[in-house]
């Protein structure tokens, strides 16, 4: 092969891939956290967020509901 030849092949398969790489699907995460901890962090944030005492003592039940922990 000459030097233009490579030069466009390596140009085409670069334009391949910027065409490909959107579609590919997302590689998983190694460290993701599970579900169930974005959920207490989220209810947490809630908790922190309203002060009163009310909206703590329902978030710390939705907390225990979430653990599975019997009263």
């Amino acid at each position: 092969m000459t030097l233009p030849q490579i030069i466009s092949l390596l140009a085409a398969a670069g334009v391949a891939v910027m065409y490909v790489w959107p579609m590919l699907p997302p590689a998983p995460s190694v460290m993701a956290e599970p579900a169930m901890m974005t959920h207490l962090r989220n209810v947490m944030a809630v908790r922190d967020a309203y002060k009163t005492q009310d909206v703590t003592d329902k978030c710390n039940a939705l907390i225990q509901a979430l653990l599975g922990i019997k009263p």
